[in-house]
């Protein structure tokens, strides 16, 4: 997959159920407690 190319509806629908996970949620908010890119937060 190239830098430009778009996420496949695959991909980004798999993105969106993971991001929608609680336990995903959970280790986000307890983020500062560990290393995590500031921009894990965002979706395409």
């Amino acid at each position: 997959m190239e830098d430009t190319e778009p996420y496949s509806p695959e991909l980004l629908g798999a993105m969106i159920r993971l991001w929608s996970d609680s336990g995903m949620q959970e280790c986000f908010s307890r983020a500062r407690e560990y290393q995590l890119n500031d921009s894990a937060q965002y979706l395409p």
